[in-house]
């Protein structure tokens, strides 16, 4: 089948979405991502086709709206707040809608990122299957746990943590209700979607978890259109590290990487301060991963390697521990790698992965960012490359992981859907 990939984000967002689509071409399908230009190297250098959509990441990343979602944390009131702002500004850029229709106007099914409810609509609108994905918790209620977004681990039963889900979903669906419905009946010539929201018919459909459930177990309450396959890793890249790198790997023991992912820092030479003077502190080496427009500031030294775009599932197994702000996709990549993780929270479902590392006993307790110093970080790196338990339970998680193919039991649970939905059987 002609399917589009549906997935607005950082790189944590899009890169799990072009691994399950290097699966579902291996599986025969024609794939083709839709997402902001900027990742048209990370979509093309993995053979895939490229749907770019009028807008960049930009807003998302390096703005104002963009430093007040890191600076949400775990209030889930200002998390919702600045994607808003973000999603306004994706807005005026001229043609945004458009290019949605125009990524999927080909496509005999949408599988789409939980960030990006488009796909639903537009699904809706040309009468195809939809599928959506999501690489933690979040669309399905349950006793079980609570929300990845609810603040802090309740531990007040089954009753609350279906409360905290239907809380969280009508906060990700109201801010967004009007400029949703407006597109709906002007743009797709559909009815509004009721005040309870769209979600309540989506999960009718199937819903595709892209997490591990050695790490996250599956709902006992969940029914079987919830699936959970996995982590979705990549086909190893093409690529080749530089010699100043390799110089530095066998400069010397082990170093442990600290990077904070795609988003800027509030005062980026801040915690570059910060890292340098753990390293020294913890008296490790360590590979820092930092934004372009970071690298040229800094230098290279005996125990501090500044890097740009290095890829995970390359850098980590060679690495003492990781240090990462604990999303989904740099969590799922340090924990395949089976070594240490010091996770620094900033927001979203970051401290709800966090937590989980903690609880696995794979890495010390998290660092909330605004807590962050040289002194706690250096005490968690020194905990997490010293003590035998946490390098034997990071070990441990890591061997089931790479026994698991996320990849390619979505890659048959997806075919087999939309076998059965071209055969009038599903929805």
């Amino acid at each position: 089948m002609r399917l589009t990939l549906l997935t607005i984000g950082s790189r944590g967002d899009v890169q799990p979405m072009v691994a399950l689509g290097e699966g579902l071409r291996r599986a025969g399908h024609e794939v083709q991502i839709a997402t902001f230009g900027s990742f048209r190297p990370l979509v093309e250098d993995a053979g895939l086709a490229m749907a770019p959509l009028a807008a960049t990441g930009q807003p998302l990343t390096d703005s104002e709206e963009g430093r007040a979602l890191l600076e949400s944390g775990e209030n889930i009131v200002k998390h919702i707040r600045a994607i808003r702002a973000i999603s306004r500004k994706l807005l005026e850029t001229e043609g945004y809608w458009e290019s949605f229709d125009k990524a999927c106007a080909k496509a005999e099914a949408i599988i789409y990122h939980y960030t990006a409810p488009q796909g639903f609509h537009l699904a809706e609108k040309l009468r195809i299957p939809s599928i959506v994905t999501a690489m933690s918790p979040t669309l399905v209620p349950t006793g079980a746990f609570a929300h990845p977004f609810w603040p802090g681990e309740p531990k007040l039963g089954a009753a609350f943590n279906r409360f905290t889900h239907a809380v969280c979903e009508q906060f990700m669906w109201q801010p967004f209700r009007a400029m949703l419905n407006q597109w709906r009946q002007e743009h797709l010539g559909l009815p509004a979607v009721p005040l309870r929201g769209p979600l309540p018919r989506i999960r009718r459909r199937l819903v595709v978890y892209a997490y591990s459930p050695s790490v996250i177990p599956r709902a006992p309450d969940w029914n079987e259109s919830v699936q959970v396959t996995g982590f979705w890793f990549r086909d190893p890249p093409a690529w080749r590290p530089d010699r100043r790198l390799m110089d530095f790997l066998s400069g010397g023991t082990p170093p442990v990487y600290i990077g904070f992912g795609s988003f800027g820092s509030l005062d980026d030479m801040a915690v570059i301060r910060i890292i340098r003077e753990a390293l020294r502190l913890s008296g490790q080496r360590g590979i820092v991963g930092l934004r372009s427009n970071q690298l040229s500031s800094q230098t290279d030294a005996s125990d501090f390697l500044p890097v740009g775009d290095v890829p995970f599932e390359w850098l980590f197994p060679r690495m003492a521990a990781v240090v990462h702000s604990g999303g989904a996709g740099s969590a799922a990549a340090g924990m395949r790698a089976g070594v240490p993780i010091i996770t620094v929270p900033f927001f979203s479902d970051q401290p709800f992965w966090a937590r989980r590392v903690a609880a696995l006993g794979a890495g010390p307790a998290p660092i909330p960012h605004k807590a962050l110093t040289a002194a706690r970080l250096a005490a968690a790196i020194a905990t997490a490359v010293k003590d035998p338990s946490i390098r034997h339970n990071a070990a441990a998680i890591g061997e089931k992981i790479r026994t698991e193919n996320g990849v390619e039991r979505a890659t048959e649970i997806i075919t087999r859907h939309l076998s059965a939905a071209r055969a009038g059987v599903a929805g």
